[in-house]
Parts: structure tokens; C-alpha cells; sequence
């Protein structure tokens, strides 16, 4: 069976990089599992931490790529992705992500590994309102 799936380098392999107050800020975020044993309270504030970095991007850069490798990396980065929508909501935003494959060098050892990255943008919410339908007769 001949593989169908191409795997490309994502945008996010040249970052924006901003430099302010001697801090540099990247519009990539590279999302790496919990440690094992770690508690339920920690593990949250963890991910509340992580949809608020990718919130704050977003309002930055306007997009933002969250890059994981490892199968509890990426579920971390969709839950955070997910929290950091409702985030963004409440300034009247809606948030679209699209997933893609990216080739990483040199992970844990081995030569090449394969992971997601998220491209995750921000528009606004229309508020329009369907106009009153005025029936004649």
C-alpha cells in the first residue's frame, strides 16, 4: 500500500520572533507532555497555562503554529487549543485551527520523528442578524 500522506515543513520552521524589554516571544509554541506523576491540580494548571500562552499569541501575531511530537503532546496541545478558543471568544473572536504533519530532527534520540502542528488563526464574529421577515399579503 503506497503511502498518501505527505509530510511537509510547516511555516513555523522560519518563527516571527518580536524582541521587547529584552524578552523575544515567538509565534511558535512547542508543547511537550507532563511529566509522569504529576497531579491532577498541576496537570490543569498546566494546560490553563498553555491556552492562555496561545491566546496571547494570537492576540500578538494574529496566528500562532503549536508544534507536538508524542501522542500525549498532542492530545495536550488539541485541549489547549480548545480552552484557548473560549478564551479568545469572550473578546468576540472565533478561533480555527488546521492540523498538519511536520518532520523534527534529532528527538529523543532518533534520527527523525513525525508531529502536528496546529496552525491556529483568530477572525471576528459577525454579530448580523437575519432582518425582520415581513410577510405581505
Amino acid at each position: 500500500m503506497e503511502n498518501t500522506h505527505t509530510k511537509i515543513h510547516a511555516p513555523s520552521d522560519d518563527p516571527i520572533i518580536q524582541t521587547e524589554n529584552g524578552k523575544q516571544y515567538s509565534n511558535v509554541i512547542r508543547v511537550k507532555a507532563d511529566a509522569e506523576g504529576i497531579g491532577d491540580e498541576e496537570r490543569i494548571k498546566n494546560l490553563r497555562s498553555l491556552a492562555g500562552a496561545i491566546a496571547h499569541g494570537l492576540r500578538r501575531f494574529g496566528e500562532i503554529f503549536v508544534r507536538s511530537i508524542g501522542r500525549d503532546a498532542t492530545y495536550k496541545a488539541v485541549k489547549a487549543i480548545i480552552e484557548a478558543g473560549g478564551l479568545v471568544a469572550v473578546h468576540n473572536h472565533d478561533l480555527y485551527t488546521r492540523p498538519g504533519y511536520i518532520m523534527a530532527d534529532d528527538v529523543k534520540g532518533k534520527d527523525e520523528m513525525t508531529g502536528i502542528c496546529f496552525i491556529v488563526v483568530t477572525s471576528t464574529k459577525t454579530n448580523k442578524q437575519p432582518a425582520d421577515v415581513v410577510v405581505s399579503e
